[in-house]
C-alpha cells in the first residue's frame, strides 16, 4: 500500500487480483481488476508516474499500468518471466522494478510499456526492491 498524489490509500490487492483505492474521507473503496485471462498476477508493489498512472507489479510475471482517470489498464507479461516485485518512480519521473526471480531490474517505458533490461553487477542477487538516490540514479 502506498499513499498516492490524490492523498488517498491505494493497494495492490492480490486477494482480488484488483488495485483498489480507498477514499480517505469517504472510504469508499473502489476497485480495478486485472483484465480477464490474466490469471493470479500475484500482486505486489505499485507506485505513481508523474502523469498521474498507477505502475504496478505481479510476481507471477508481470507489470502493468493503471490510469485512474479512465479506468484504462494494461499488463504486460515481464521479459524473464516470474519475479517482478518492488517498483518505484525516480524525481525524473522515470519508473523502474526489481525482479526478485528474475535476477534484474528493468526500466519501463513510460509510453509503449516496453522494459530495458538491466542486469545487476552481482549475478544470481535477487534484487527485491528498487530506489533512486535525489539525482533519479536507480539501484
Amino acid at each position: 500500500m502506498i499513499i498516492g498524489p490524490d492523498g488517498a490509500p491505494w493497494v495492490t490487492e492480490g486477494g482480488t487480483n484488483a488495485i483498489v483505492r480507498v477514499d480517505p474521507q469517504t472510504r469508499e473503496v473502489k476497485r480495478w481488476p486485472l483484465p480477464e485471462g490474466r490469471g493470479y498476477a500475484n500482486l505486489n508493489t505499485l507506485t505513481f508516474d508523474k502523469r498521474g498512472r498507477v505502475w504496478f507489479t505481479g510476481q507471477s510475471g508481470i507489470y502493468g499500468r493503471l490510469d485512474p482517470k479512465t479506468g484504462a489498464m494494461q499488463v504486460w507479461d515481464a521479459p524473464r518471466g516470474r519475479g517482478p516485485y518492488g517498483i518505484t518512480t525516480t524525481p525524473d519521473g522515470d519508473v523502474y522494478y526489481a525482479s526478485l526471480a528474475g535476477n534484474h531490474i528493468a526500466r519501463v517505458d513510460l509510453d509503449t510499456g516496453t522494459t530495458t533490461v538491466i542486469e545487476p553487477p552481482t549475478k544470481d542477487q535477487g534484487a527485491r526492491r528498487v530506489w533512486s538516490d535525489s539525482r533519479g540514479v536507480s539501484g
